[in-house]
């Protein structure tokens, strides 16, 4: 198999940006796949040129590309923007339930007449310090300081 030059490589690069391909990782994606492909067709063609215009009739719409690659990006973009507003909901949720553990034990306390009954909360207004100076990142189940 015959190995492409660098003023080759750079050829197929400025060809793939002049054709509309604009996105950088795909640009050296594509331009990595289009050497690959030249490189097996220099095995049965003599000529760079000659292969290089086969291996592109053979590849397709590069404009194609870039607009699917585009629609993808913008999609993965819309989910990422889901995901952190539940994230946001969920501790929210969270932060009211343990402001409301918080509060019970006292609340309790004044309105019985028992000495142990709010040592019986202890358990519950140390969960509610935990959740209310922390927050679950639910993607890592795992706690992480404000």
């Amino acid at each position: 198999m015959q190995q492409l030059t660098n003023s080759q490589v750079e050829f197929i690069y400025l060809d793939i940006l002049r054709k509309g391909i604009t996105h950088s990782s795909l640009q050296e994606d594509v331009v990595d796949h289009i050497c690959c492909l030249v490189e097996i067709e220099l095995d049965h063609t003599p000529d760079f040129k000659t292969a290089y215009l086969k291996v592109l009739k053979d590849f397709g719409s590069f404009r194609i590309l870039q607009v699917v690659t585009n629609e993808e990006i913008k999609a993965a973009s819309w989910h990422a923007g889901v995901l952190k507003a539940l994230n946001y909901l969920s501790t929210f949720i969270i932060l009211v339930f343990s402001l409301a553990l918080l509060a019970l034990p006292p609340f309790i306390a004044l309105n019985t007449s028992d000495t142990l009954f709010p040592f019986l909360f202890l358990p519950t207004v140390i969960t509610g310090c935990i959740i209310c100076f922390t927050r679950i990142n639910y993607r890592k189940f795992k706690l992480v300081a404000f």
